[in-house]
């Protein structure tokens, strides 16, 4: 398999998801899991919090993150499970015109 059908398969797979578990590490180097809805483009995942939140906090003293994001369905559909985990560098975005797309992405995307 080619890494662009690999790609494409991810990027269809995190499209037709909402939910993740984002892990950080604290100040404290403890990693800690949080539960967070999100948005994708491409491969890029946004997510959004709340200033003074554990996740930022955690953010700010290391950009280093996991995340997974599944379907698992039923037991008895095991088979048909899919998940993605991913660990890269998250970024803090704080330029407002950037922050206002990003919002408007996940308005779309989580109309609740």
């Amino acid at each position: 398999m080619s890494s662009d059908t690999i790609r494409a398969a991810f990027e269809e797979f995190l499209a037709s998801q909402d939910t993740l578990v984002l892990a950080t590490v604290g100040p404290d180097d403890v990693p800690m899991a949080h539960g967070m809805h999100y948005a994708s483009e491409g491969a890029v995942v946004y997510c959004s919090s709340l200033p003074g939140t554990r996740k930022l906090v955690n953010l700010a003293h290391s950009p280093m993150v996991g995340y997974a994001t599944h379907r698992l369905g039923t037991f008895r559909d095991r088979g048909e499970a899919r998940t993605a985990q991913v660990k890269g560098h998250a970024t803090i975005v704080d330029d407002q015109p950037e922050v206002e797309r990003i919002r408007a992405l996940l308005k779309e995307r989580l109309p609740w």
